[in-house]
């Protein structure tokens, strides 16, 4: 069973179960086969969880994350060397698992570790290689000469293989002294490989929605956020073109009344009057809009009112009306008009909605992402 202790009770116990001399060495081996495990983990949760988890990856920072993964993987790879290297060179002395064998005192559990130590250090023979030609020091022939004899490739299996040893070693005392394994290859951890995927994930859910919305551009200038929208026909449409329509509306009216009695020229009379008043309140409605930062200024031409991006909810152009007009509808809770409709520049396009439509669109969203990032800070 699994026991919550402190690095200082860790190496208390240690130290009271293993004796004066072979307790500092054992708990030092422990911290640092501890560790290797954990970076071991942390390589094996970004890189050799899943495919779908390298691609996240690469789309969110390929150079980034290659360069982690190289860091990683020979830091692993430098530690296994330094815990299979001999105990002494030269004048210094070294932390290594070969050390085990001669602080026991029990002679038989000794020769069972020193089993144990040579099948590590076959195991690990890679790391070493590869630690005195390419990672500690870069072999010239390797470097320069191109019929020099490569370095044999590394596995994740081999790594997995060499930590196996170390903890066959370690566990092995640990049972004779502490009658219980370790568990190095569950090393947990709160902040890890594993979150980071996470975070990684809902941001790129985030930015998957933001790229459904069909923004005209991304990226609007101080002086795109700063115009009029409406074009500078939107007086003579409202004021002159719409009284003409309401009097061809009265004619149609009045001819209405005088055909009364004609069961086949009243209705297009009545047809026709519907029309003209129809244009007649769509003109009269019309708006004049102008950009101002992160807002829309309407006016009537008698009264203006200014109203947040944030809060309009829909952007609609026609396809049909040859002044396109847009139709832009607000929140219920903006205490405004919940909808008007403005006439942008008059274009020579047909059957399709008007490019300040999109635009207005792009705007809106790029307020909402500003907005989300003021928030944040």
């Amino acid at each position: 069973m699994g026991r919550n202790q402190s690095e200082e009770e860790v190496e208390q116990e240690h130290l009271q179960a293993f004796g004066p001399k072979l307790g500092p060495l054992y708990h030092a081996l422990h911290n640092e086969v501890t560790w290797l495990h954990a970076k071991w983990l942390e390589y094996r949760k970004l890189y050799a969880h899943s495919q779908e988890r390298i691609d996240l990856l690469n789309g969110t920072a390929a150079f980034f994350f290659r360069v982690v993964q190289d860091v990683l993987w020979e830091d692993v790879l430098l530690h296994i060397a330094r815990l299979t290297d001999p105990p002494k060179q030269g004048q210094f002395e070294n932390l290594t698992l070969r050390r085990l064998p001669e602080a026991v005192p029990d002679q038989c559990l000794a020769d069972e570790l020193r089993n144990l130590v040579d099948d590590a250090l076959d195991r690990s023979q890679f790391a070493r290689q590869r630690r005195n030609k390419h990672l500690a020091h870069r072999d010239l022939s390797l470097a320069i000469d191109g019929k020099a004899t490569p370095l044999p490739g590394v596995s994740r299996q081999q790594v997995e293989e060499a930590l196996s040893c170390f903890r066959s070693i370690l566990n092995r005392l640990h049972v004779s002294y502490l009658d219980e394994e370790v568990a190095y290859e569950y090393f947990l951890a709160n902040e890890d490989g594993n979150a980071l995927v996470h975070h990684l994930e809902v941001g790129r859910k985030g930015s998957e929605t933001v790229l459904e919305i069909n923004c005209y551009d991304p990226v609007f200038t101080e002086e795109q956020m700063n115009r009029t929208l409406s074009s500078p026909l939107t007086f003579l449409y409202k004021s002159v073109f719409s009284l003409l329509f309401a009097a061809v509306f009265l004619c149609c009216a009045f001819t209405s009344v005088k055909l009364m009695g004609d069961p086949m020229a009243l209705p297009a009379a009545l047809l026709g009057g519907a029309l003209f008043l129809g244009m007649f309140i769509h003109l009269a409605s019309l708006k004049k809009v102008a950009l101002r930062d992160r807002s829309l200024v309407v006016s009537g031409f008698m009264r203006s009112q200014t109203v947040p991006l944030s809060a309009i909810t829909s952007v609609r152009g026609s396809t049909l009306f040859s002044h396109h007009p847009i139709w832009v509808r607000f929140r219920s809770d903006t205490g405004k008009e919940k909808r008007i409709v403005f006439m942008p520049h008059m274009l020579f396009i047909f059957f399709r909605e008007h490019p300040v439509a999109e635009e207005l669109r792009g705007l809106i969203e790029q307020n909402c992402q500003q907005e989300g990032r003021d928030q944040m800070r």
